[in-house]
Formats: C-alpha cells, sequence, structure tokens
C-alpha cells in the first residue's frame, strides 16, 4: 500500500502442536486425581517461595480451571529468553528485506507499507537461558503482527530503508 500507514491484520488462527489430555470433565476424579491436585497446589506455593513465581502463577490459573486464556508478559520474556528475542529480531530483519525488494520490484518511488502476520513458529525457553520461562512455558510458539514500510533512497545512489512496527505475540498451551 503506497505511504507509510496500513492496517494490521490479527494473527492468524492458532492451532497447539498437540491435542492435550482430552476433553475436559468427562469423568469424576478419583482420589489419586484429588492427591495430584494437593501436590499441585503445595508446588504452587513452594514456586512462589523458591522465586518461580511465573510458573507457580501458571500452575494456579491451570489449576483454577477456568478455560480463560492467560496473558504473557512478551517484552519482559524476549528480555529475559535470548534465543526469543534473537529469533523475533531475525524475522524483524527479514521482514524488511522482503518489504524492500517487494517495493523495488514494484517500481515505488515512495514509501511502501505492508501488512504483516508471520505464520506460527515454535520456540524453547532453555533452562540456561531462563529458569522462570523454562518454567513457566517452556516450549511456546509465537508470531508477529503489524506493519513494514519500505522506504527508497533519500539521496540516488543510496540504500533502501525499512522500519517495521510488529507486536510478538505468543501462545502456549499449560500441558
Amino acid at each position: 500500500m503506497p505511504g507509510e500507514h496500513a492496517d494490521a491484520p490479527a494473527p492468524p488462527a492458532w492451532k497447539p502442536a498437540d491435542e492435550g489430555a482430552g476433553p475436559w470433565k468427562v469423568r469424576e476424579p478419583t482420589d489419586a486425581d484429588r492427591e495430584t491436585e494437593r501436590l499441585a497446589e503445595d508446588m504452587v506455593l513452594g514456586g512462589r517461595f523458591t522465586g518461580k513465581g511465573a510458573a507457580s502463577d501458571n500452575l494456579q490459573h491451570y489449576l483454577d480451571a477456568t478455560g480463560d486464556d492467560k496473558p504473557i508478559d512478551v517484552d519482559e520474556m524476549r528480555q529475559q529468553v535470548p534465543s526469543f528475542d534473537q529469533a523475533v529480531a531475525e524475522q524483524q530483519r527479514s521482514i524488511g528485506m522482503e518489504a524492500v525488494q517487494q517495493a523495488k520490484d514494484s517500481g515505488a518511488t515512495g514509501p511502501v507499507t505492508f501488512p504483516v502476520s508471520t505464520p506460527w513458529t515454535g520456540g524453547t525457553a532453555s533452562k540456561d537461558e531462563s529458569e522462570k520461562y523454562f518454567y513457566a512455558t517452556g516450549s511456546f510458539d509465537h508470531n508477529q503482527t503489524g506493519t513494514v514500510t519500505a522506504y527508497p533512497p533519500s539521496t540516488p545512489g543510496g540504500e533502501w530503508t525499512y522500519e517495521v512496527d510488529t507486536q510478538t505475540n505468543v501462545r502456549d498451551r499449560y500441558n
């Protein structure tokens, strides 16, 4: 789209890599199930006392069984999981370079803005990188939505530039 503005699309539909443990509430809990729940509740408390608050919060959310999504602080996650931050940055560079190429190929003489909605990509928070996110999410999926604007050179023979304005989205099935 010519110019410096375009509507950012929504993320594509997310499909978890696995189907999970199956349908919810299909049988009455057994004594073993209740014992497992008590142990999980103890793990929530233990995690809070040992600095694993994010993992504890996620486990508590799971135990609450609301079915609601639980937000993840993606900016903090990027800061604490360098491989995730690097994957996002590399994807942004690729998005920018692709936009520049498309703008050049179209013969654009002014800024051109493209909507961005990348496919879901798998990632993993390793224990070495971030114990917090290793226990809180482990493996997860991420994508980016937003826009990228390609700018022609400001001087003859100069380099094309780009500006990526995306939001990183994370999805994780708690299992």
